[in-house]
This record gives structure tokens, sequence and C-alpha cells, in this order.
């Protein structure tokens, strides 16, 4: 329980910086910012419950991680060209606490997050979701490539 309660004053303590950076400067907006903390300490709060995930302490030390890179990039030299990157790491985290067996107050701050830092989202993350939801084989299986055929090509230049 130590442990947990170490790791739940870290996700306060780095909250509470980010709550804290100037809005602009930092790179990140309000509502950014909002959707930054919600889901390291909606976690946290849902971990104090006995009903909490299974894997609820290896996702809060994932997304502790992350909170200290974006703190770290927010406080740093020209932080709107770094911010990017470091916000991208949040929306995998969100859509796989979103699928899986959460609680909804876990879920509810997964939809906040993702609606606010989905356009950060590396095309791997947003190309494995799309293929999870069509039940299709992930995207970094071996696919043939469907190569297309020049006459076809200029069949179609013949109809106009």
């Amino acid at each position: 329980e130590e442990a947990d309660t170490s790791m739940h004053q870290s996700s306060l303590e780095l909250c509470q910086t980010i709550m804290d950076l100037e809005e602009g400067k930092s790179g990140l907006s309000a509502r950014q910012k909002n959707a930054v903390c919600s889901l390291p300490l909606s976690l946290s709060l849902v971990m104090l419950d006995e009903s909490a995930p299974a894997n609820a302490r290896e996702v809060l030390g994932e997304l502790l991680k992350i909170l200290e890179h974006v703190v770290e990039v927010a406080q740093g030299p020209k932080p709107k060209k770094k911010i990017a990157e470091a916000l991208a790491a949040f929306a995998p985290v969100a859509a796989e606490l979103y699928v899986a067996d959460s609680l909804a107050m876990i879920r509810e701050a997964c939809k906040m997050t993702w609606r606010e830092l989905a356009f950060y989202a590396a095309d791997e993350t947003l190309t494995g979701l799309c293929s999870s939801v069509c039940g299709k084989a992930a995207a970094n299986e071996d696919e043939p490539e469907v190569e297309e055929d020049e006459d076809m090509e200029d069949d179609d230049e013949d109809d106009d």
C-alpha cells in the first residue's frame, strides 16, 4: 500500500504541475491539461477501491511516466514544437483502458482524453484501432499488397 500511496501522491503532484503551467507558452490548452490529468487521477481514485482493475498499478505507472515527460517537455525550451509527441503517448493508453473491462469513471476519462488528444495519436495507433474494430488482422502483419493494373487506369481515362 505504501507503493500505491506514492503513486497517488505522484499523480497529484504531476497533475498540479501541469495545471499550473501557463496556457499557451507550455503548448497545452486548458482542455488538454484537463484531459492529460483526468486519466491518471481517475485511475488513482479507482485504485482506492477493491473493484480496481487488476492492471491498474501497471497502467498508472505508465501514465506517470508519460506525465513526467509532458511536464519535462512543457517546461523546456520551445515546448510547442515537442508537445505533440509527448501527448501522442496518451492515445493508446486511453484506447486500451476504454476497451478493457473498466469502471464507468475510467471509461469517461478515457473518452475525454481521446476526444482532446486523438489528433496527436500516431498513425499506427489509429490503424490498429480501426483494424480491431473491423475485426481485421493487425496492420503490422504481412498482407499481400494489391498493385493497380495500368490497363484499369487507361480504361478510366478513355471514359472521359
